[in-house]
């Protein structure tokens, strides 16, 4: 619930600044309450964290709770490891290889990135998470909508520093947690 409040609080534009403050005090209770079969939950801490610089030691906790739990996902392993940048010790395994395969691609080739991502948000990402409980939450009149955010594209963004200007104004990629610096 309190992620929810975090990418709502984004959403309407609280300064990233403030968002950082409740995703640290979030790190701090994820142990707590996270549950190892929720992917898009644990993929959007992760994602977050990397974007917002989250305290290494704060990140390693989450790592160590997703490594304890054996999931096997190239997407996380990835994610998990980018400090390292040490792909050999990456599974070749998607979880969910209808959902991010075009990710996995543009990190597997060193042409178009920009072109592969681009692509990813405007034609796949939105369409390929309708089997999502957030997927269409905007029709919702239980008012469930919290915003539509691909973090984990704007973390391999980051990762991978690429020039990602042109996304800018890119719907559901949060550009300016990529440029975020932690002062």
């Amino acid at each position: 619930m309190k992620l929810g409040i975090l990418i709502a609080n984004y959403s309407k534009g609280e300064k990233i600044s403030q968002i950082k403050e409740q995703c640290d005090a979030l790190y701090d209770e994820w142990p707590n309450v996270w549950q190892p079969e929720d992917y898009i939950k644990n993929l959007w801490m992760i994602s977050i964290g990397i974007l917002l610089e989250i305290d290494e030691t704060k990140f390693d906790g989450i790592k160590k709770l997703l490594l304890q739990s054996g999931l096997d996902d190239w997407l996380f392993d990835v994610l998990l490891n980018y400090k390292e940048q040490d792909l050999n010790n990456i599974s070749s395994d998607l979880m969910f290889p209808k959902e991010y395969h075009t990710l996995k691609d543009m990190v597997n080739t060193n042409k178009n990135q920009i072109d592969l991502l681009k692509h990813y948000l405007q034609k796949e990402w939105y369409s390929n998470h309708k089997d999502c409980a957030w997927h269409e939450s905007h029709k919702s009149s239980q008012n469930t909508y919290y915003g539509y955010w691909s973090f984990e594209s704007a973390a391999i963004a980051k990762i991978l520093k690429l020039n990602d200007e042109e996304l800018k104004d890119q719907q559901y990629y949060p550009y300016d947690m990529v440029h975020f610096k932690d002062e």
